[in-house]
């Protein structure tokens, strides 16, 4: 959707869809969800909701993870954005990755460091089940995940990468990673 997803989202006007990072990318937003047929009927809705907007400007959305084309990216203006282009250089510049993200509510602080120290030792199984980028730019990479590579240089910068937590008191002061870092990280966000 290069350069219209701001112009789609005003002609649809949905409140499933957001601008994002890059104006080539558009966010697809569920309400809290408590099945799996519930997410996943939220997930449709907005995927439709999305493919909508763009066939009103004459285009279409596909779910990539990485452009196997050639392309320019364009950054999508504001505050944050432009501090992510500062802080993270040469790799905001080339970024171009999309990707499904399901959030989940826990309960507590306590629960939340918990499932993050039980799910840490499977990131290496799931990054292989999600592996769908083999091409970048027109080429393909040798990676059956070129998504993962391009995203691991950014989070090789993220303090607390796969570490385990092991309680509540590390994990409020890794909040403050958005305003130690210049790439504007949300508060809440690990």
């Amino acid at each position: 959707m290069s350069r219209i997803a701001a112009g789609t989202l005003s002609v649809v006007g949905d409140p499933v869809l957001a601008v994002e990072f890059k104006q080539e990318q558009i966010e697809v937003q569920t309400s809290p969800c408590s099945s799996l047929d519930g997410l996943l009927e939220e997930i449709r809705r907005g995927r439709d909701a999305a493919d909508a907007a763009a066939r009103a400007v004459g285009a279409r959305v596909a779910a990539l993870a990485t452009s196997p084309l050639p392309t320019v990216t364009h950054t999508t203006r504001g505050p944050r954005y432009a501090a992510m282009m500062d802080g993270f250089g040469l790799t905001a510049r080339e970024q171009l990755t999309c990707g499904l993200h399901v959030h989940v509510s826990v309960g507590s602080d306590e629960e939340g460091v918990a499932v993050l120290d039980r799910i840490r030792i499977w990131l290496p199984v799931l990054a292989a089940l999600s592996a769908n980028s083999p091409f970048w730019n027109g080429a393909d990479t040798g990676h059956a995940s070129n998504r993962t590579q391009a995203q691991g240089s950014v989070a090789d910068s993220w303090p607390g990468r796969a570490v385990r937590l092991g309680c509540q008191v590390p994990f409020p002061e890794r909040r403050v990673y958005g305003i130690r870092n210049p790439a504007g990280r949300r508060d809440g966000l690990l």
